[in-house]
C-alpha cells in the first residue's frame, strides 16, 4: 500500500521562531523572508579568493548608490514562466528613479544588470543610453566550465542583493534568493522590490494563514 503523505513540519518556511515572532512582526514587513535571510547570510560567507574578486570587480564597475538591481531571466525560464520584455523591467526602474528625482533632480540613473542571455546587455545599452549600466562582462560569454559559471552567478547575486531596489521575477529562484539576502543586510528591505510576475513565496512552503479583522462574507 502507498504511504500516506506526511504533514509538513511546523518549522517549514515561511514559519518563524515563536520566541522572536511578536517583535519581528512589529519590526519587519516580511518576517519569513527576514528569517530565511539570516540563514543565507551565514551560507554565503565568501572565501578569501571570492572576496578579493568581488572587491576588484566592485572597483572596476564603479559600483555606487543609488542603484537598482535588475535580473532578466531567459533560457530555461521561457518554458517555465511568462516571457517579459526588457522594457517591462525598465518601466519599474524608471518609476523608482522618478521618485528619487523629486528630491534630487541630478540623480544618476544606474542599474546592475544580470541575465543568462548575453544579448540583453547590448539591448540595454542601445535602448537606455542615459543609464549607467553595470554588469559582469564575463556573463556575456556562455561558459561551459561549471566552476566559473558558479563564480559569476555568486557575483551577480552579491551585487543584486546590495542594490537599493530590485526588479525581478519571483518565479525565479534567483529573484527570491536575492530578495531574501537583502533582508539580512538592512533593517527592513521588504518593500525594496518589484516582481513582474508572482508574489514572494518559498518552494513547498507551509500554507499562509490570515486572520480577518472585519466581517467578511466569502464568495
Amino acid at each position: 500500500m502507498p504511504e500516506e503523505p506526511q504533514p509538513k513540519p511546523q518549522h517549514m518556511p515561511l514559519a518563524i521562531p515563536r520566541d522572536i515572532s511578536e517583535r519581528l512582526i512589529h519590526l519587519h514587513g516580511n518576517p519569513g523572508a527576514w528569517w530565511l535571510g539570516q540563514f543565507l547570510k551565514y551560507m554565503f560567507r565568501l572565501q578569501p579568493y571570492m572576496q578579493k574578486l568581488i572587491k576588484e570587480s566592485e572597483k572596476s564597475f564603479h559600483y555606487r548608490h543609488p542603484i537598482v538591481g535588475v535580473h532578466v531571466k531567459r533560457t530555461d525560464k521561457i518554458n517555465e514562466a511568462q516571457y517579459y520584455q526588457l522594457e517591462e523591467y525598465m518601466e519599474q526602474v524608471e518609476e523608482y528613479f522618478a521618485g528619487l528625482q523629486v528630491f534630487n533632480p541630478k540623480v544618476t540613473r544606474r542599474i546592475y544588470l544580470a541575465s543568462d542571455e548575453p544579448r540583453v546587455f547590448e539591448e540595454a545599452k542601445k535602448k537606455y543610453p542615459h543609464y549607467e549600466i553595470l554588469y559582469n562582462k564575463k556573463s556575456q560569454v556562455v561558459i561551459m566550465d561549471k566552476l566559473n559559471s558558479l563564480r559569476d552567478l555568486i557575483m551577480d547575486i552579491y551585487f543584486l542583493s546590495r542594490a537599493d531596489y530590485i526588479v525581478v521575477t519571483f518565479s525565479s529562484d534567483i529573484g527570491r534568493l536575492v530578495y531574501e539576502i537583502m533582508q539580512s543586510l538592512s533593517v527592513d528591505s521588504s518593500n525594496c522590490f518589484y516582481s513582474l510576475d508572482t508574489t514572494y513565496y518559498f518552494d513547498f512552503q507551509r500554507p499562509n494563514f490570515v486572520k480577518t479583522r472585519f466581517f467578511h462574507q466569502p464568495d
